[in-house]
């Protein structure tokens, strides 16, 4: 059988999250049909592949018109590109789309979405524009290679010794939505032992330092030396470290840490909290928007306890935009911090970690490119 061909469209780099969507998804395609692919912007070489490199070449040289074209890339922006078939692949975090992003996606032949949340929105925004058999959820994925669990690849270094016990990680931007404040909150309220692993940064907003720091002293935090911070009554530590684009490091604190936190307000897909499930650790995560696509209880504690509120970062979204996010209980979120310091001092981690661990392998790259490609094929 002849295999399919492809034209995909979008960002080249890893400093994005479209951008490691795209890249990731391409690589899985590479395994099942002939891709061109199209950067948006100019390729990050450290992400150019040899596969890669071979696709953005036969885009140049021998682009298929009549191949189905596929955009990873802002709902608002899908104007920018062409091919037989334009299908788009947005991902978003807000419950309601805004105008100029109903007339992107109501002008395409398809749209693919991360999730089943993700799919009633956009077919409530796009109301009889686009037909509900062409909007398709093909998910996105994590790559287990790279986040093995740790009952697979054991490590003989843990990146956490020294540290009180028990250990949670949280690897986010530093952004509101990402529930850091939230998270700072809540641990200041733990009795402990704890320590609370930061791996955050913000590519976009070179303060977000300083605002961590801030945060963690308002709520009684003591820098205690290098990137460790002490409460100043009670037995909880939080490491804010950065993140230097070293995913197998990474992926060796997710293996080494008792569990993972995530507390975000809404998330496209939440790459992390499924790259720490992969790796066989539990997690706290808030069971809203894409991530009910793939989070259960056997995982971990989920947050269901808060309230709608509208969307706002003074970074991202200062005006706001039309929608809203869902904010964790900061009472939830200290009650599930102390239930799975509990359930590590029992050994009751093991359990979440391995159903964890089986959970993740369900949502791959591999199973997100077979879906799409499905999608398109059905659509033909």
């Amino acid at each position: 059988m002849a295999r399919p061909r492809l034209n995909m469209f979008g960002s080249v780099a890893r400093d994005v999250g479209y951008g490691v969507h795209f890249i990731n998804i391409c690589e899985a395609l590479f395994e099942l049909a002939d891709v061109t692919v199209t950067s948006r912007g100019a390729p990050e070489a450290a992400a150019c592949t040899p596969r890669m490199k071979q696709a953005l070449a036969r885009a140049e040289a021998a682009f298929c018109y009549d191949a189905p074209s596929v955009t990873i890339c802002p709902a608002e922006q899908m104007q920018l590109f062409c091919g037989a078939h334009r299908v788009g692949f947005p991902v978003f975090e807000a419950d309601r789309l805004t105008d100029a992003e109903v007339w992107h996606l109501s002008h395409l032949d398809g749209v693919l979405v991360t999730s089943g949340w993700a799919r009633e929105v956009v077919l409530g925004g796009l109301g009889d524009a686009l037909a509900p058999d062409r909007v398709r959820v093909v998910g996105e994925g994590f790559d287990p290679d790279t986040f093995p669990s740790r009952w697979d690849a054991p490590d003989d270094d843990d990146p956490l010794a020294g540290l009180p016990r028990p250990c949670c990680v949280s690897v986010a931007k530093w952004e509101l939505r990402k529930g850091q404040l939230e998270l700072i909150r809540a641990a200041a309220r733990v009795e402990g032992p704890l320590t609370v692993v930061g791996r955050w940064h913000n590519p976009f907003s070179s303060g977000w330092l300083e605002q961590a720091v801030a945060a963690l002293r308002q709520e009684g935090f003591e820098h205690t030396g290098g990137e460790l911070f002490r409460h100043r009554d009670r037995e909880v530590h939080v490491v804010l470290q950065g993140f230097d684009g070293d995913h197998g490091a990474v992926a060796r604190l997710f293996r080494a840490a008792d569990f993972g936190v995530f507390p975000y307000r809404a998330e496209g897909w939440g790459l992390p909290v499924l790259e720490c499930m992969g790796s066989g650790t539990p997690v706290i995560a808030t069971d809203y928007s894409a991530p009910t696509e793939y989070l259960i209880d056997d995982v971990g504690c989920m947050l269901r306890m808060g309230q709608m509120d509208a969307i706002y970062d003074p970074v991202f979204f200062p005006a706001g935009r039309p929608g809203e996010w869902f904010v964790p209980s900061v009472v939830e979120l200290t009650a599930a911090l102390e239930c799975m310091c509990a359930e590590a001092a029992d050994g009751g981690l093991e359990a979440m970690g391995r159903a964890a661990a089986r959970r993740a392998r369900e949502f791959t790259w591999a199973r997100s490119a077979a879906r799409l490609i499905e999608a398109l094929e059905d659509w033909a």
